[in-house]
């Protein structure tokens, strides 16, 4: 199944408040299917997403949803921390896209 991002008005992303203005209201799908773990029928394979609320981040993935903070970094990446883990998601507004622990997430709303 192929996902469409959303077309989003922009410009370059050069601060901590235009990288919140751009992800504030924004979710996430990921391009590919994951393992979300066993069902009723076996391994279920689902897609996972990314939502963003007024800068928290919440990464929903078999189940379980994990919420975050993000910081600017320069104007194609931030800094992502979840509980006591920090990683560098790359931000493509061009193709509304980023790049989560090596997976790609289109951006849908």
């Amino acid at each position: 199944m192929s996902v469409a991002p959303v077309t989003t008005d922009t410009a370059d992303i050069s601060d901590q408040a235009d990288l919140l203005e751009y992800l504030d209201g924004s979710e996430y799908l990921s391009e590919s299917e994951g393992d979300a773990g066993m069902g009723e029928n076996g391994l279920v394979i689902a897609r996972f997403t990314i939502d963003v609320d007024s800068g928290t981040l919440n990464w929903s993935y078999s189940g379980l949803v994990e919420n975050g903070n993000d910081e600017f970094l320069d104007t194609s990446s931030m800094m992502v921390t979840l509980g006591n883990t920090s990683f560098e998601v790359p931000i493509d507004t061009t193709n509304n896209t980023i790049v989560w622990m090596g997976e790609i997430y289109i951006r849908t709303q």
